[in-house]
């Protein structure tokens, strides 16, 4: 049943393009495997001159916004020991309640963990660690109303299927990225408006041979070759997918 499962997953996946859509693809199974909500963090840690690049949060309809409120405001990360275990790079795969009832924590990471199970119905939550680079850090984190017995039955069935698709949810939108090092996205802070035009026309899925009629550039081949000098600035030549993935996953159009 889990092959089926996960090879329609695979396929709704590769059949969508964008992070968003793919969140949605995962928003949607992990419902399906019995998981009340989930919230994914890419923390950045790539700086474009002055700036850093945004991070990004992505949450599912039913995860709690109050709670997301309450944790940024009150500077809650500072009381979360997955933070502290990421951090300290253990990327092991973490069991809230576990961690409070049978692991050596603070006062103050178990107070965190009783909020959010008293006053957001959290009663169990998972967290898994993705990724710990020079350019950030990435992981999910799982949210179930299920007491404690049930939970423990549902990740007895569904926790290694989760864990793939959350795996691959990651890697479809990171694996290039994380083999470029830092030293080549600099360029990126230097881009012309003239190149900053080529890239939006090419992220609206327009046809690019169209270009002229969106943007200030004498012709297709211009543009093109414009183009191909900014794929050519990395060490080994990206495809113009791959380029516009890495400009639309780190937000630098918007910066």
């Amino acid at each position: 049943m889990h092959q089926l499962f996960m090879n329609d997953y695979i396929t709704e996946m590769y059949e969508n393009k964008s992070l968003e859509e793919h969140f949605q693809v995962y928003e949607k199974y992990v419902g399906l495997l019995g998981f009340d909500a989930a919230i994914y963090t890419f923390v950045s840690n790539i700086s474009i001159g002055k700036n850093t690049l945004p991070s990004i949060f992505l949450r599912t309809a039913n995860y709690s916004s109050d709670f997301l409120e309450h944790y940024v405001t009150e500077d809650l990360d500072q009381c979360d020991f997955t933070v502290k275990r990421i951090k300290d790079h253990k990327m092991s795969i973490m069991d809230w309640r576990e961690y409070q009832l049978t692991k050596p924590i603070t006062k103050e990471e178990s107070e965190l963990i009783t909020l959010a199970r008293e006053e957001y119905n959290f009663k169990n939550s998972l967290s898994i660690p993705l990724m710990n680079r020079d350019i950030g850090g990435a992981g999910v984190s799982i949210i179930s109303s299920e007491k404690d017995s049930t939970f423990a039955k549902l990740k007895a069935e569904n926790l290694e299927t989760l864990l793939h698709c959350t795996q691959l949810f990651h890697d479809i939108n990171f694996l290039d990225i994380q083999k470029l090092p830092l030293s080549i996205l600099t360029f990126l802070s230097e881009l012309s408006e003239k190149e900053r035009g080529i890239l939006t026309h090419l992220a609206s899925g327009e046809q690019f041979k169209n270009i002229e009629y969106s943007i200030d550039v004498a012709s297709y081949k211009v543009a093109s070759n414009i183009l191909d000098r900014l794929r050519g600035k990395f060490d080994t030549k990206i495809t113009r997918t791959q380029l516009m993935f890495l400009v639309g996953i780190l937000g630098v159009l918007s910066v």
